[in-house]
């Protein structure tokens, strides 16, 4: 159920303004471009190059990095927002975000 993890990830220590813009975008399926796939691929590649040649460990950025790359590789509109990332979730999960209904594919 979206509304009861967005819920509780709101009360607790996960909570930030980003979560709740982006998730609630992601309930609605809203994909309207405020920040797009590609930009925010392009900013978490090199992020995760530079923590690299600095020998810093970064392993969310890393698996972010790989999720938006696959967003990249496997979605029709990289131009959509970012939190359009979710198909690639729901495409793994046979699921639609906001709704109990499986996916035909």
């Amino acid at each position: 159920d979206p509304e009861l993890i967005y819920s509780t990830i709101c009360a607790s220590a996960g909570f930030s303004k980003i979560f709740t813009n982006r998730a609630n975008t992601m309930i609605a399926r809203n994909f309207a471009t405020r920040g797009t796939i590609s930009i925010l691929h392009k900013d978490l590649k090199y992020a995760v190059e530079k923590a690299n040649e600095l020998e810093c460990i970064l392993p969310l950025g890393q698996a972010a990095n790989s999720v938006f790359q696959i967003g990249l590789n496997t979605l029709s509109d990289p131009s959509e927002d970012f939190s359009a990332i979710i198909k690639v979730y729901e495409s793994w999960m046979n699921v639609l975000v906001g709704t109990e209904t499986k996916t035909d594919d």
